[in-house]
């Protein structure tokens, strides 16, 4: 997770900094893997059922306080990031930090409710699946609208308004489409575009480039949303791209042509 939110931050880190945290990573899990054999993590561990909820009786060893101090460092680790990619604008959208920091806070506030309020079941696991809904539903966002500027940051731009002032002064377009259809016919007629895909490949581009959403292109070729879906992702991949708006930029070019 901390990894992903690095990433995610656009924080540039030495190669060294990833071995490192694996190798604590590891260490720590090998002390968790200890009960049944030696008493240092878990001096006991038992499991009781009450009213069909499991819940795990632990008598703690002198290893687990390894445990939090895991937990601490890798908690401050992200919110630190993360604190520090919005104030130096390595992530400019508030909705991009809001997500991140939910993320890392839902796990602390579970982890703390597991540890200090009354339970009839294990919170933590929750806590897990929790955390990663939050970092899928940003990766999401951030495939369908996200661009990499030129700075390294990441823009968020959900709706065409917000891309075209990203893209201002060299897009002239309505208040609907990045490109005119004179822009896109104009782009189209590049030998070394159209020779990257194929002809169903080339209608959906089409229907990109005047950013139409994908149920209505589907509409339009008569076709289903999942192929439209797997057409999309070549045509990414042709271009060496990961979203919509990545696209909309490398292709600008052609219109200087």
């Amino acid at each position: 997770m901390l990894k992903m939110i690095l990433n995610l931050c656009n924080l540039n880190y030495k190669k060294w900094l990833l071995p490192i945290l694996y190798l604590f990573s590891i260490a720590v899990l090998f002390v968790t893997l200890t009960p049944g054999f030696l008493p240092c993590y878990y001096k006991n561990v038992s499991i009781e059922v009450i009213d069909g909820a499991t819940r795990l009786i632990r008598d703690y060893g002198p290893l687990h306080l390894l445990y939090y101090i895991y937990l601490l460092l890798y908690f401050s680790f992200m919110l630190v990031v993360i604190i520090y990619s919005a104030v130096t604008k390595k992530i400019t959208s508030t909705l991009h930090t809001t997500f991140l920091l939910c993320a890392v806070l839902c796990g602390i506030v579970i982890w703390f409710a597991e540890q200090f309020l009354p339970r009839r079941f294990e919170f933590l696991t929750a806590s897990y699946v929790i955390s990663e809904l939050f970092i899928l539903l940003l990766y999401g966002i951030l495939q369908e609208y996200g661009i990499r500027g030129e700075n390294g940051s990441i823009i968020i731009a959900s709706t065409s308004k917000k891309a075209e002032e990203y893209l201002s002064g060299t897009i002239q377009s309505d208040d609907t489409a990045l490109f005119s259809e004179k822009d896109i016919e104009h782009i189209l007629s590049f030998d070394e575009i159209l020779k990257q895909i194929t002809e169903r490949e080339k209608e959906v581009l089409e229907k990109l480039l005047a950013n139409k959403q994908r149920k209505e292109i589907a509409d339009e070729l008569f076709i289903t949303e999942n192929t439209i879906k797997k057409h999309t992702k070549s045509i990414f991949a042709k271009f060496d791209v990961t979203n919509r708006l990545e696209l909309y930029i490398k292709l600008k070019k052609y219109l200087r042509k």
